[in-house]
């Protein structure tokens, strides 16, 4: 036994329970323990109903059990602590009880509730699973297998384990490979938990990839929404692209005809109405400097009326002058007075003289710049009629370009519409051009994508095979085994990495004969139990076989599996069931093993092994599992 290594898990006692019925039970022993005797007595069962409490799903109860309701399992842990676990026979949570108890000690002790497996836990509240207490009290610690060469993962789980510690007689006898998952083809989970198993390495460290089924999938989706578009574009019953290019040529040239001519009136329109602004501005600046002139004049004919009445006013002092001095002592010509009654100013005759003179000068002035006002008057007046002619004539430009502009804008509005409609005409070609190509596009990816091979997707640095040394370690382990019971004419012994199975003296195990195949799926199993223990690997040191002996069958047996070919024959004539028993005893300090078998175990056994005979419906002694039914 390897030093600290800690002892596995043993199961104690299994027990059926029921209202009203006598509890059913069958107990084992820590080493090797035989259950053996006629069909139909329950022997298969027992593997059925272990198998049920480490997790599996349902359990299909015989006759005889029928009206039992619970199953209670006693089991040693490796830290030596005695639980009790208990299920409903219809499935469930499992109730987990410190110590071995009783149906009836159950009822008034505390427990506590693990689901049944990881996968069955739904409740939102962190349970345990029973998968995850026994692996953690073997010291497994949680680890993710490789499910497929995509690396997608499964858990590390008991059930995953579970055909590495219950074997069932028609796995036994099978074709298949000893690491195949019971009722599963065979995958890269299989390979994965074999070298899970012989190297504690997991694929954690393993980058998931798509699946090929999964890129299928999506290569077939996008076909079908290319396929989607295609039918879509083609529904409107568009010509072909060669077409919808041609009349987009013409369409093309025609707009660049049509903008070329729009452009002309266009710009003839700018052209003139720029002049128009010039014509305008020319004729608004001659109006208002005719005003402005206008004004003057109307200023300088008023200085002409102030100059002329100043004339007058000094010709009537000149002409009072004359009456002065012609005016003796007379009667006033004014108001008739008498000289005697006027009062006489002392003007002289030369005094009258010098205002007349003074007159004369102020009048020949004004009469000078009077004429000089008067010729600035003229020239002006000829200004003005000279800037009214020029404002006639900027009024008629203006009124001349508006009348050209007005002629041509019909033609470039017209133009500008034919221009529109030809653009609208073009873009939905261009439009339809695209489609067409974007119909070929899809055609071509359609096309490209049917073409496609997707292969098998293979992770980066995913390896789920068991490396060359532990081929060779398992190997030599497998035949050890084999030596110990004797295997007859046994040569080379190793694993075939292809067939994922033992091949013996160059004989693979599927080409035996059923007894010799499960002869080497139980060596297979007991090696792989042996293996881990020593390097203390995760087994929970745990294995039920049932039939492994097959080979030895009885008539009955004969019956059910065939005549025994010559391989069977000549292994039946050996001691090989002698020295299977004795090596699975020898293994005490490594595991726990329970044998399910139809033939009595030999003598020389029955002091290293707990035996139990069922002796079957009509035979003598305890019958079965279960009380026989009443008559």
């Amino acid at each position: 036994m390897v030093k600290n290594m800690k002892p596995g898990i043993r199961v104690k006692k299994l027990l059926f329970a029921g209202a009203g019925c006598e509890d059913a039970w069958v107990d084992f022993s820590a080493g090797l323990s035989i259950i053996y005797g006629g069909s139909n007595a329950g022997k298969s069962f027992i593997l059925k109903s272990l198998d049920f409490m480490f997790g599996a799903e349902k359990l299909r109860l015989p006759k005889q059990g029928a009206d039992y309701e619970r199953l209670l399992l006693w089991v040693e842990l490796p830290s030596e602590r005695s639980i009790t676990l208990e299920r409903s026979t219809r499935g469930g949570s499992v109730k987990l009880y410190n110590g071995f108890l009783t149906p009836q000690e159950t009822d008034l002790a505390d427990s506590t509730i693990l689901a049944p497996n990881q996968k069955g836990r739904k409740s939102k509240k962190p349970t345990q699973s029973l998968s995850e207490f026994l692996l953690s009290e073997i010291g497994a610690k949680p680890a993710q297998l490789a499910r497929n060469e995509a690396g997608e993962k499964a858990s590390f789980s008991l059930r995953l384990l579970s055909h590495y510690i219950f074997v069932g007689e028609d796995e036994m006898i099978s074709e298949r490979s000893p690491i195949q998952i019971p009722d599963q083809r065979m995958s890269s989970l299989d390979k994965s938990l074999f070298r899970f198993l012989l190297s504690g390495v997991d694929d954690s460290a393993v980058t998931e990839v798509p699946k090929a089924e999964h890129l299928s999938a999506a290569r077939n989706g996008k076909i079908e929404l290319l396929q989607e578009f295609v039918n879509a574009i083609e529904s409107q019953g568009s010509t072909g692209l060669d077409e919808v290019q041609a009349e987009l040529h013409q369409a093309s040239e025609l707009v660049d005809k049509i903008a070329e001519s729009v452009r002309y009136y266009q710009t003839r329109i700018d052209v003139l109405t720029l002049q128009r602004r010039t014509h305008l501005n020319a004729r608004d600046s001659s109006a208002s400097k005719t005003a402005e002139l206008r004004l003057m004049k109307l200023r300088f004919l008023e200085l002409e009326a102030l100059h002329k009445s100043d004339l007058e006013r000094l010709e009537g002092l000149d002409e009072a002058a004359v009456l002065v001095s012609l005016m003796g002592d007379t009667e006033c010509l004014v108001c008739g007075a008498l000289p005697v009654h006027q009062q006489k100013s002392k003007i002289t005759e030369e005094s009258v003289e010098q205002h007349r003179l003074a007159a004369e000068a102020e009048a020949s002035r004004i009469k000078r710049d009077l004429e000089t006002l008067q010729a600035t008057i003229g020239g002006l007046a000829s200004e003005i009629v000279k800037l009214e002619e020029e404002t006639s004539r900027f009024a008629a430009d203006v009124t001349r370009v508006e009348l050209e502009i007005a002629d041509l804008r019909p033609h470039e509005y017209a133009l500008r519409k034919s221009f529109e409609e030809v653009v609208r005409k073009k873009n939905d070609l261009v439009l339809r051009a695209n489609s067409q190509k974007q119909l070929q596009e899809y055609k071509s990816k359609i096309r490209e994508l049917q073409l496609l091979k997707i292969g098998r997707q293979r992770a980066d640095g995913l390896s789920v095979s068991i490396d060359n040394a532990a081929s060779i370690e398992f190997s030599r382990i497998v035949k050890k085994v084999l030596h110990a019971w004797q295997y007859p004419d046994m040569g080379e012994v190793y694993f075939d990495g292809k067939d994922q199975d033992i091949v013996v003296n160059g004989r693979e195990r599927n080409d035996n004969g059923k007894g010799v195949r499960a002869i080497l799926h139980s060596a297979f199993k007991v090696a792989v139990l042996i293996y881990c223990r020593l390097k203390q690997l995760p087994h929970p040191g745990l294995l039920v076989l049932d039939s492994p002996l097959l080979t030895y069958r009885g008539p009955m047996q004969t019956h059910k599996f065939g005549e025994l070919g010559e391989d069977e024959k000549r292994f039946q004539q050996t001691a090989l069931n002698e020295h299977f028993y004795a090596h699975l005893a020898s293994l005490s300090s490594l595991g726990q093993f329970i044998v399910l078998e139809n033939q009595d175990p030999p003598a020389s056994i029955h002091d290293r092994a707990h035996i139990i005979r069922f002796s079957g419906e009509k035979g003598d002694g305890r019958q079965g599992l279960f009380p026989p039914l009443s008559a």
